[in-house]
C-alpha cells in the first residue's frame, strides 16, 4: 500500500502522552515509578545518560529527557548496548554466540523466567540465516549482526513515556527479558 508506514518492533512499551505530570506544560526533572524490586537491576534514564539503580523501598526515579532527531530507536540502540555489555560483564547468561546454539541458549534464557511467547529481532541488513532461521522481525535499533530475543508484551521488558520531543525510560526486567545473539 502506497504512503504506508513501515512500523518496527520497539524494545521497550512505548507510552505516548501529553504531558509526565499533574501539570499541563511543566516538565518535571524526575518522575518516580512503583516497580516490583525482585526484579532489580533496573536501567533507568538519568539526566546524562542511564544509569543501573536499585529501588528505594519499590520505588525508581526516571530522568526526563530530550530525544535526540534519531527518535527512540537511537535509545533502543544504546539500551541495547548497554544491557549486553552488561550481562556480559555480569555472567546473567542472556548473552551469547551468534550461532543456532547461542540462538537457543538465548530463548532458553528467557523461558527460564517463563517467557515463553518471544520475538526474534534483528537489523534489517543483518543475515539471521546463520543462527537456523528463515525469519525474524527487522528493526533499525537493532545493531548490525546481532539478534535481540524479547517477550512478545514488551510489558515484561520495561516502558518509554514520551511527550513531545521528550522521553523517559524504565527497563524493569533487563537482566531476564532480554537476551542477544552477537559476534
Amino acid at each position: 500500500m502506497s504512503g504506508s508506514t513501515v512500523r518496527h518492533p520497539n524494545l521497550l512499551n512505548v507510552v505516548r502522552t501529553d504531558s509526565f505530570g499533574p501539570r499541563k506544560g511543566v516538565v518535571p526533572l524526575l518522575v518516580e515509578f512503583q516497580v516490583n524490586p525482585e526484579t532489580a537491576p533496573f536501567l533507568v534514564s538519568s539526566s546524562q545518560s542511564f544509569a543501573w539503580v536499585t529501588p528505594k523501598g519499590n520505588r525508581v526515579r526516571s530522568a526526563v529527557r530530550t530525544l535526540g532527531q534519531g527518535g527512540p530507536e537511537d535509545v533502543f540502540r544504546q539500551l541495547s548496548h548497554i544491557v549486553a555489555d552488561t550481562g556480559s560483564t555480569g555472567q546473567w547468561g542472556n548473552v551469547h554466540p551468534y550461532t543456532p546454539a547461542g540462538l537457543a541458549a538465548a530463548q532458553g534464557h528467557l523461558s527460564y523466567y517463563d517467557l515463553v511467547d518471544v520475538e526474534v529481532v534483528a537489523h534489517p541488513d543483518t543475515d539471521v540465516t546463520p543462527l537456523g532461521l528463515e525469519f525474524a522481525l527487522r528493526a533499525p535499533w537493532v545493531p548490525a549482526g546481532w539478534a535481540v530475543v524479547l517477550p512478545s508484551n514488551r510489558d515484561f521488558v520495561g516502558f518509554m513515556v514520551v511527550s513531545g520531543d521528550r522521553y523517559l525510560v524504565v527497563v524493569h526486567n533487563p537482566s531476564r527479558a532480554v537476551a542477544v545473539v552477537r559476534s
